[in-house]
Formats: structure tokens, C-alpha cells, sequence
């Protein structure tokens, strides 16, 4: 099916359907769709065509803090939100985003911004390369996770 992976506690439990996509896979809804998350302020929401989407996602937490992790690399980047990802394909997993705010890291310190990077990556690739998750959580819509740190994720950028 191409509807989202249904986790629990990293366990897979099955897929995520929205009506329209239980038709076609000759299954039933979940009940697991959103109008409006990338609607503009000036269209009311039932509008824009509902899509597959997660209630809640929650990642759990690690042992480490935000510092802990920073502390840690010696060349890297602190990604602290991206713009563009709503235009990944969920299919293949490629994401190609604008990185920002993005801070340079060198020797375990935040050196300073990092203009026009562009992160460029397969996200079913990358969550093999996770390194660790911090003990802090974020909350960004549906999601709440600790920061991720991966090995290696590949960018673009201007300089």
C-alpha cells in the first residue's frame, strides 16, 4: 500500500489510510487524514484536498542533551527547521529542503549561521544513520521528537 507505516513503539503495526486511498487499496480508512497544512492564510481550508497524514507522531526521547550531542562533532551543521519538505516524495523518501535556521558547528561549538543550505537526502536512508536523540523534545505541528543526530547527511550550499 502507499499509505504512511503505522508504528507503535517502533513495532509495525500497518498502514495509515485516508477514505480516498482505502478505496483504491481495497481497504478500510483509518481515518488518518488533514485538510489545509499548507493551505494560505487567505484560503479557508476545505478548499484545499485532504491528504494522508498522521494524528499524532511522537518520537521518544534519548539520554543525551542538545549540548551533549553538539559537544560531540567536529564538523556539522545544528538544522533548527527546513522549508520545502512538504514537496518531498513520500514514495521514495527523497527530500530536497532549505535549511534553516542552520548554525555551523566545528570542534563541538556553534560557529554561526549558515546562509542558503540545502539539505539533499533520502529520509529511509538516513534513519540509518542515526547516530543519537537528545533527552529535550520539540514540538512542531503533529510531531513531537528529541533533535536527531545523524552520521552523515549530504548539503548544498552557496559557499
Amino acid at each position: 500500500g502507499l499509505g504512511d507505516v503505522y508504528k507503535r513503539q517502533g513495532v509495525f503495526k500497518g498502514f495509515i489510510y485516508d477514505n480516498y486511498r482505502a478505496r483504491i487499496e481495497r481497504k478500510e480508512s483509518t481515518g488518518n487524514a488533514f485538510r489545509g497544512f499548507m493551505s494560505s492564510l487567505s484560503q479557508p481550508r476545505y478548499l484545499s484536498l485532504p491528504s494522508i497524514f498522521p494524528s499524532n507522531m511522537i518520537i521518544s526521547s534519548g539520554d543525551a542533551s542538545l549540548d551533549e550531542l553538539i559537544s560531540d562533532i567536529n564538523r556539522g551543521v545544528l538544522i533548527v527547521g527546513v522549508q520545502g519538505a512538504h514537496a518531498s516524495n513520500p514514495e521514495t523518501g527523497e527530500v530536497s529542503a532549505v535549511a534553516t535556521p542552520a548554525w555551523v558547528i566545528e570542534n563541538g561549538d556553534l560557529k554561526g549561521l549558515s546562509p542558503g543550505l540545502m539539505i539533499n537526502m533520502n529520509i529511509y536512508e538516513a534513519l540509518k544513520e542515526i547516530e543519537a536523540l537528545s533527552k529535550e523534545t520539540k514540538q512542531q505541528y503533529n510531531l513531537i521528537s528529541p533533535w536527531v543526530r545523524f552520521r552523515s547527511v549530504r548539503f548544498i550550499s552557496k559557499s
